[in-house]
């Protein structure tokens, strides 16, 4: 049991960010709160409980005083976290100063104001490695620089190239994967982002 009580956990999908917010009280020797995400395919499975599902996103200290603790307070909190405009799963880690944690309710947000520009298609998927990015539904300027990266679900990046708006169709081989779920996220250098989960056999 950690040392406080999670009042509330939303989300809001708008247009340029996905915004989480949550309310706490009585936090009383607490660390951190750690916001994961999940962009599982919409319809088709929703992520469980596995760290497989998940990716790490941000951390959010809790409100501490001077000496770096929080105080004995039944005081409420509210905390902010904004991430790209995507559809996905959030859910939050909580965790004690003794490394003990746990989990949040899981939030899904539906963002079809940052998706209105289209879809990136990964395929096959699963995949040995060696797979197609289709960029063709994607409504982004031409010749704007852009990078494909591809990330574990521990958050680290194993993977990166930089790609150009004007190509549609990418062919992806990997040298060496292991085997495992990751997500695939396109950057724009005007802020746009689309992220596909793959899962590497």
């Amino acid at each position: 049991v950690l040392p406080l009580d999670l009042l509330s956990f939303t989300g809001e999908a708008r247009e340029k960010t996905n915004l989480l917010t949550w309310t706490t009280a009585n936090e009383e020797d607490f660390s951190h709160f750690e916001v994961q995400r999940s962009s599982a395919e919409v319809g088709t499975q929703r992520p469980d409980s596995s760290d497989d599902w998940w990716e790490i996103v941000g951390e959010v200290l809790s409100s501490a005083d001077e000496s770096g603790l929080a105080p004995a307070s039944a005081d409420e909190r509210s905390y902010t976290f904004e991430d790209n405009p995507i559809t996905a799963y959030y859910r939050l880690k909580m965790v004690d100063l003794d490394g003990t944690f746990t989990y949040s309710d899981v939030v899904f947000l539906e963002n079809n104001l940052g998706a209105a520009a289209g879809a990136m298609w990964v395929y096959p998927n699963p995949s040995t490695g060696r797979f197609t990015v289709d960029l063709t539904e994607l409504a982004l300027s031409a010749g704007r620089e852009s990078e494909l990266r591809l990330v574990d679900v521990h958050g680290r990046e194993v993977w990166a190239r930089p790609v150009t708006t004007d190509q549609l169709s990418l062919l992806i081989e990997l040298s060496h994967p292991r085997a495992g779920a990751y997500l695939l996220t396109l950057l724009s250098d005007d802020g746009q982002a689309f992220t596909r989960r793959i899962v590497i056999r």
